[in-house]
C-alpha cells in the first residue's frame, strides 16, 4: 500500500492482520501509534511456509528468541532477522546480534519446511529479555547506513590478521565498491555483518542513500576497523554472491597484505571449486587490466575483467554453472605483466 496525499491509501494491502510482519517506509524520522483490539495472543497460531516468513511478535515487553520459540519445533528454524539485525541457529544455539523478540517489532523467520507454531507467552504482561546484543557504533557520518528492506546477512566465525588479532570493539565493515552498506561491532563470537541492498519505489526508482547497495549477483567485500586506532584494514575470504534475504557463513575472514611494489595474482579460491571460485590479484598502480577464462583448447570461454582499476587489492568471482567439470585456466593480463593460474571444476 502506498499513501497519496489526494488518494489516501492505495493498493492491495487494506489492513494489518495480528500474525503479520510490514515494512513501513517513513519519508521522516518519526514514530508509529497503531491501534489495535483486546484479542489475546497467548493461542495465536502462525502458519508457516518452508523459506522466509514474515511475522509478527505481538506481546509488549522482549523475549529470548530461544525461550519464544517452543522446543519441539525450534530445531527447523535456521534463521531469523528483522531490519538490520540477524541470528542463526547453530549446534552451538542461536548467534548473531538479534537475540530477542521485541513487541512491536517484525521478523523474517527462515524455516526448512511448512509448520505451524504458537509463541512460549505466559503472563501476556510482557518480559525483559536475558541476553540482548548491544553495539556502539564509531562516530562519524562516513559509517550511517540507510535501512533498506531488501538486506542479507553474512555470519563472520572469524577473523585472521597478519599482525594481532581482532578484538572486541573492533568493528566489520560490509562494501559495494566503495559503498558501505553494514557495519556490526565484534564482541568475541560469530556475528551478522548487513549486506543492504537496493530498495525500490512503487515507482521503479531507487530510495535515496541506496543507489550505490547491491543488486543480485554482486559480491560483498569486508574491512576491519580497529577500535584502538581506527586503522582501516582489508580483508579477502570465500564470499558467496549477495541476494535479499539471504543469510550466508564465512569461516574465515583474513588480512590483505598491502600491495607492495609489484603486480599480484593470488590463487583461486576455492579450488578445485563447484561451481564459484574467487580470484583476487593486487595492483601496485593504477592499469588496464584483464581477466579471462580458458578451456582446454586455449579458447575464452569467459571475461571476468577488462577494465581500468585503480592500485590496490581486487577479486572477481567466476560462477561455472554453465560449464562442465574439468581444468581451466585463468589469466591476468595488464600492461607487460601476464599470469595463468589452472582451475580444477568438479561437479
Amino acid at each position: 500500500a502506498q499513501y497519496l496525499d489526494d488518494w489516501g491509501w492505495i493498493g492491495s494491502l487494506n489492513h494489518f492482520e495480528l500474525d503479520a510482519g510490514f515494512w513501513l517506509i517513513m519519508s521522516v524520522d518519526d514514530a508509529l501509534h497503531v491501534e489495535g483490539c483486546n484479542e489475546s495472543t497467548a493461542d495465536l497460531v502462525y502458519n508457516l511456509e518452508a523459506g522466509a516468513n514474515l511475522i509478527s511478535y505481538p506481546e509488549p515487553g522482549s523475549t529470548d528468541v530461544s525461550e519464544a520459540i517452543p522446543d519441539d519445533v525450534e530445531d527447523l528454524f535456521d534463521a531469523i532477522f528483522t531490519d538490520g539485525n540477524a541470528t542463526m541457529n547453530t549446534e552451538i544455539g542461536w548467534v548473531g546480534s538479534l537475540m530477542s523478540f521485541s513487541g512491536g517489532s517484525g521478523y523474517w523467520v527462515i524455516v526448512e519446511e511448512d509448520l505451524s507454531f504458537s509463541y512460549n507467552i505466559d503472563s501476556g504482561l510482557g518480559r525483559t529479555a536475558a541476553n540482548k546484543y548491544v553495539e556502539t557504533l564509531p562516530e562519524g557520518l562516513q559509517f550511517d547506513v540507510t535501512q533498506s528492506s531488501e538486506q542479507a546477512f553474512y555470519f563472520v566465525e572469524q577473523v585472521a590478521l597478519l599482525d594481532g588479532i581482532i578484538e572486541d570493539g573492533d568493528w566489520l565493515l560490509s562494501f559495494n565498491g566503495d559503498a558501505l552498506t553494514g557495519i556490526r561491532e565484534w564482541q568475541g563470537n560469530i556475528i551478522d555483518v548487513p549486506a543492504m541492498g537496493k530498495a525500490y519505489n512503487l515507482d521503479g526508482k531507487i530510495f535515496a542513500g541506496m543507489e550505490d547497495y547491491f543488486g543480485y549477483g554482486d559480491v560483498p567485500t569486508f574491512k576491519l576497523l580497529k577500535n584502538t586506532s581506527l586503522e582501516l584494514i582489508e580483508l579477502d575470504g570465500d564470499v558467496s554472491e549477495w541476494s535479499a534475504d539471504k543469510i550466508s557463513i564465512i569461516s574465515e575472514l583474513v588480512e590483505i597484505e598491502s600491495v607492495s611494489g609489484k603486480i599480484s595474482l593470488d590463487s583461486a579460491y576455492p579450488n578445485p571449486f563447484n561451481p564459484t571460485t574467487t580470484i583476487s590479484f593486487g595492483l601496485p598502480v593504477d592499469s588496464e587490466v584483464s581477466i579471462q577464462i580458458y578451456n582446454l583448447q586455449g579458447r575464452v570461454v569467459e571475461t571476468l575483467a577488462s577494465q581500468f582499476m585503480q592500485a590496490g587489492y581486487h577479486s572477481v568471482t567466476w560462477n561455472a554453472n554453465n560449464y562442465s567439470s574439468g581444468v581451466y585456466f585463468v589469466k591476468m593480463a595488464t600492461g607487460d605483466y601476464v599470469s595463468t593460474q589452472k582451475l580444477l571444476l568438479v561437479k
